[in-house]
């Protein structure tokens, strides 16, 4: 597939895929195949406490409206979703589990944006979650985009890749393009062989360097929520030694 094939992708509030243009006719919680799943299979939906789309627009806005104060330390995030809770009926853990999963299904998003490349999200709470993660070190890290290998288009390009090749022949003058009238035409098809495999390595090693980041990424955002959960539960056993 093209990277640059615009993929259009409809998901729903609970990270679900309701219809992609490989398969427009795909249904709702119909299986995508194993990569779909992946990406778009992340919030807990057999129990998601029937949260309807004014509550999770209100849950996400009071978030934002507050958003200083769940970076603080020295406040109870407890409390915040407290607050909250009592304004649409919900328990402070039950916001705080619904917020875990819309920020969830909007990394998922956000990585399989980069993966594609142009991709219209149709998820109502794309730009609130946006506006709320986007300055958090660890989601920067993930919307920096991955550099692209040159293409081999152009005369200096395929020249330098002649150079490093492992293939080249060591008989054969590197760079020669004309070889002085003694080109054959199997000879070029076999440089132009060379060209495009090791085209298809360097694409297959930016490949596994895509996934190997964003492995990294994820591993961070798990390592960070332990150690605020840490951080809170010694908070809480000192505030108790107090007493």
């Amino acid at each position: 597939m093209d990277v640059n094939e615009i993929i259009e992708i409809a998901v729903n509030e609970n990270g679900e895929v309701l219809k992609s243009s490989n398969n427009p006719v795909l249904e709702k919680k119909e299986n995508v195949g194993e990569d779909n799943q992946e990406e778009f299979n992340i919030e807990e939906t057999e129990n998601d406490d029937h949260w309807n789309h004014s509550d999770t627009r209100y849950l996400l806005q009071f978030y934002a409206e507050n958003k200083e104060k769940f970076r603080n330390n020295k406040i109870k995030k407890k409390d915040l979703w407290r607050q909250i809770g009592s304004k649409i009926g919900k328990a402070d853990y039950l916001c705080d589990r619904k917020f875990r999963n819309l920020k969830g299904t909007y990394l998922k998003l956000i990585r399989r944006k980069r993966k594609v490349g142009s991709t219209p999200i149709r998820w109502p709470y794309f730009s609130l979650m946006h506006d709320i993660l986007k300055e958090d070190v660890n989601i920067k890290k993930i919307l920096k985009p991955i550099p692209t290998i040159p293409a081999l288009n152009s005369t200096r390009n395929e020249g330098l890749f002649l150079v490093v090749s492992p293939y080249a022949n060591k008989s054969t003058p590197a760079c020669s393009t004309d070889n002085e009238g003694g080109t054959t035409p199997n000879l070029r098809r076999r440089k132009f062989d060379k060209y495009r495999q090791l085209a298809e390595e360097i694409k297959q090693r930016q490949k596994s360097m895509e996934v190997k980041i964003d492995k990294m990424n994820e591993i961070l955002m798990k390592s960070n929520e332990i150690q605020e959960t840490r951080n809170r539960l010694l908070q809480q056993y000192l505030e108790q030694m107090k007493k």
